[in-house]
């Protein structure tokens, strides 16, 4: 709710407060996804060195004609999207480069993308499948290609000033979402949810759980996350002081 050819990766886009962390500066990498070897800009995470999020550069005179299948009718660019998602890239991906040693995570993680595919766009980002990549020291040289979902981390400051209510019932509403379709998040940091709109998106699920059948406890794992993420919302910007349980 995450391998290229040099240190890279970026955050979104700069900001503009001199308090926000600094951004590594934008470098080149080439990775391969399905058929297609892909160029893109980048610049590396600061808190997540294994995430880079790219720009997409056209590579050859076959990706300025890919550029225009963006402009097909929707039935039918969905229809080539999910036979070869390569070919239909955004402008703007996230790379995330499996880590040295995390092998079982890195699977896991594309698991659930698998399993919560209805939820892919709306809920969760996007996942365009397992890439090659050059490795690093400290990543393997398998990374998942994802959307840029955009928006703002609610451990950014510029996601201050909600009302912790809101807050909750947003997130009650995309976790209970993944768990609709077996999956438990686990793993409530602020950073994994992203506002987006009037809405929550999920990001990161290398801890993420499947749920086991007859499992009675699907409520208490959304409420317990949504309201572990409430009260680090809270203790991070003020406001309401939130219900426990």
């Amino acid at each position: 709710m995450n391998v290229p050819q040099s240190p890279l990766a970026s955050d979104t886009e700069s900001d503009l407060d001199s308090n926000a962390p600094q951004q590594e500066p934008s470098q080149r990498l080439r990775f391969q996804l399905g058929t297609r070897w892909i160029l893109a800009e980048g610049t590396i995470c600061d808190h997540h060195p294994n995430v880079v999020h790219c720009r997409v550069l056209p590579n050859s005179l076959l990706d300025r004609v890919l550029w225009l299948l963006r402009f097909l009718p929707t039935p039918l660019r969905a229809c080539v999207q999910s036979r070869w998602p390569e070919r239909i890239l955004p402008p703007n991906i996230v790379l995330k480069r499996q880590k040295i040693d995390w092998v079982d995570e890195f699977d896991n993680e594309l698991a659930i993308y698998r399993r919560l595919a209805p939820l892919q766009g709306t809920v969760i980002p996007v996942c365009y499948g397992e890439a090659k990549c050059p490795a690093t020291e400290s990543t393997g040289t398998r990374a998942l290609v994802l959307s840029d979902v955009g928006g703002i981390g609610l451990d950014e400051p510029a996601a201050g000033g909600l009302e912790t209510e809101h807050v909750e019932s947003m997130l009650m509403e995309s976790l209970q979402a993944l768990t609709s379709l077996g999956v438990v998040h686990d793993d409530a940091k602020l950073d994994n949810y992203r506002l987006v709109g009037d809405r929550i998106v999920v990001i990161d699920f290398d801890s993420s759980d499947i749920l086991q059948s007859g499992d009675d406890d699907v409520d208490l794992y959304v409420k317990s996350d949504a309201k572990f993420a409430t009260r680090l919302y809270w203790q991070s910007y003020g406001g309401k002081r939130p219900k426990l349980m």
